[in-house]
């Protein structure tokens, strides 16, 4: 049995405009808020059975959805824990084809960093 995945960190839109300091020595083409249909490209031409995505934005996962949806794709996603005072809108976010897997369960676990 073979199958494909991808996995991509793709930095929550969120986290990048409000932390945009940290990314002033990359071209500001690669930081457009567009960069979700240029994801969904890149999924696209990888084919893959499986895709994992860390600092996903809750708000892009109806676009996914329905973007991937009708061609198969289950997915599930959970959302950072809310840490106070800071804005956390971005969580990891899992699909799959649904003609290769079954999701028989699904646990969710936070990882929180303690100071």
């Amino acid at each position: 049995f073979e199958f494909s995945v991808i996995s991509y960190n793709i930095l929550s839109q969120l986290l990048l405009e409000n932390n945009s300091y940290l990314y002033r020595s990359i071209d500001n083409e690669y930081l457009k808020s567009d960069r979700c249909r240029v994801l969904i490209k890149e999924i696209e031409s990888y084919d893959p059975d499986i895709v994992c995505m860390q600092e996903f934005d809750h708000q892009i996962r109806e676009t996914f959805h329905s973007h991937f949806g009708p061609k198969g794709f289950e997915n599930i996603y959970q959302r950072k824990p809310h840490i106070p005072y800071q804005e956390k809108d971005d969580g990891c976010f899992m699909m799959y084809r649904k003609d290769k897997f079954k999701l028989l369960k699904n646990a969710s676990f936070r990882l929180v960093q303690k100071h």
